[in-house]
């Protein structure tokens, strides 16, 4: 999901510019400040490799986890190898501590459900251009509030009534900062979060840091960490 996110504010610059006669032009402005930094960013990223890790709860419980060294693969993706030991194999069946026979249809079911809530998620990310388009000139996209340096773009019934999309940025730097997403899974009962953490390296490549993506009706919590950066060829 990371190269979705952050390919997805690139991808909608050409929806913004053609929007641009029918949008409030300080809006515009911060659309496009936004997204040249989001690109700036991807373009050095393509040079690193890094580590992501994710672990899934269920009712507070870890289930699973795994590891993997992930990359840009020079066709728009991101190639992901794991990276798989006895001891960490080791250390996820004892997270489930049940055995395997009670736990197939259950973890069938919640598979099943992780899948749908992910996809969901991807309905949002990476946001299409001729929807972009069309919240931007039918004015459910605007500006946000700023405080403590950050500002918002906001978006208001992407796609069903009742959920918001935000992106909040550094005012200053037009870094972006954070991704939020709420929405829900089939009815309103069925809640579904997702917040996105942007950090900065050292030679001030913004990236994903830390994702979660909770379904509180589920209480299911994915939890999805990037670390270890190292330039590729180190």
């Amino acid at each position: 999901m990371k190269m979705k996110i952050v390919v997805g504010l690139m991808l909608c610059g050409a929806a913004f510019q053609l929007a641009a006669q029918n949008v409030d032009a300080k809006l515009m402005t911060e659309v496009n400040a936004v997204r040249e930094q989001v690109a700036r960013s991807l373009a050095q990223l393509n040079t690193y490799k890094w580590t992501e890790h994710t672990e899934i709860f269920v009712k507070g419980e870890l289930k699973s986890k795994k590891d993997l060294e992930c990359m840009y693969d020079g066709k728009g993706g991101v190639s992901k190898t794991p990276i798989v030991t006895g001891k960490k194999q080791k250390e996820e069946e004892d997270a489930n501590g049940l055995s395997k026979r009670p736990m197939v249809r259950k973890k069938a079911d919640n598979e099943d459900y992780i899948e749908r809530a992910i996809s969901m998620i991807h309905s949002y990310v990476p946001p299409k251009p001729d929807h972009m388009n069309y919240m931007l000139t039918n004015n459910y996209a605007y500006l946000g509030q700023s405080a403590g340096g950050n500002a918002e773009i906001r978006f208001k019934k992407y796609l069903v009534d009742g959920d918001s999309l935000v992106y909040t940025y550094d005012a200053n730097s037009k870094v972006l900062k954070q991704i939020g997403i709420l929405s829900y899974l089939g009815t309103v009962k069925d809640k579904v979060t997702m917040d996105a953490t942007f950090e900065e390296l050292p030679d001030g490549t913004s990236h994903l840091a830390k994702m979660v993506l909770k379904a509180p009706a589920k209480k299911l919590e994915i939890r999805t960490t990037n670390s270890d950066y190292r330039k590729l060829g180190s």
